[in-house]
């Protein structure tokens, strides 16, 4: 009888546990409703940051930025982390994610756009009349991103193969996770010359452009944007406001084109 007691109280124990969990996650859920989560590649630090902070004061909703490669945020996305909007810097990643009933297949458009250039540090005297001869200018090395994942390495091989240059670069290349840290390298001095993104080129102050190197006829650099299919109700007021004018003239001014 005592024996039975004892299960008796540890069944309505283990309910109540299970009950108590059940209401607190409910409630965290709802205390969370006024936080939106973005996931945005890293070559989009600047304008974004700018955006939500005017976005956070309008409208008093908190905004949680995660930066980084669109192929690792992708994957992460793809994991169940938390995440409402992602703001990638290829179509690549978003239809990988769409394939897997992780987006709002309606909500896929490509809005931004952007160009490769060649860039040296400040201190470094390149000579430009040799361009199309990337073996005089690298130096000792170059920096870019690496072409079998991230965005910006993929643009950039099919670039330089275009202008059959991708051999003498691959051949000094050091290769950066992401856009940032491919621009950071060639800022530090570490690399005397880098492949980047015009927009993280023009906002920096420690590197000039050399080049504008041209993408093969037919591709482009199209950044996309889309939300998750778990997405914060909130998200929608955030996402409308990425398409705004206001938004699109803080995108301008930081190098980047609108699409239509």
């Amino acid at each position: 009888m005592i024996k039975d007691t004892k299960n008796i109280l540890i069944k309505f124990k283990l309910i109540f546990i299970i009950f108590s969990s059940f209401v607190l996650s409910c409630s965290q859920q709802n205390s969370n409703t006024n936080i939106v989560t973005i996931y945005a590649a890293s070559s989009m630090i600047k304008p974004i940051n700018n955006i939500i902070s005017d976005f956070e004061k309008e409208n008093n909703i908190k905004v949680i930025v995660s930066y980084g490669s669109s192929a690792t945020l992708a994957k992460q996305i793809d994991q169940e982390m938390k995440a409402d909007i992602f703001i990638s810097a290829s179509s690549e990643w978003i239809d990988y994610l769409d394939k897997k009933a992780k987006i709002k297949n309606e909500s896929k458009k490509d809005f931004l756009g952007n160009s490769l250039v060649l860039i040296a540090n400040k201190n470094n005297n390149i000579e430009t009349s040799n361009i199309l001869n990337f073996k005089n200018i690298i130096g000792d090395c170059i920096s870019i991103s690496d072409p079998d994942y991230v965005p910006l390495g993929k643009y950039t091989k099919q670039a330089l193969q275009n202008i059959n240059q991708w051999n003498e670069v691959l051949s000094k290349s050091v290769r950066g996770n992401d856009a940032v840290s491919t621009l950071y390298v060639v800022e530090r001095g570490e690399c005397s010359t880098g492949i980047v993104y015009k927009t993280d080129a023009i906002n920096s102050k420690n590197v000039n452009i050399i080049y504008e190197i041209t993408l093969p006829k037919g591709k482009n650099i199209f950044y996309t944007i889309a939300l998750t299919k778990n997405k914060n109700i909130n998200a929608d007021k955030l996402y409308k406001n990425i398409f705004s004018k206001k938004s699109n003239k803080i995108f301008s001014d930081f190098g980047f084109k609108i699409l239509g």
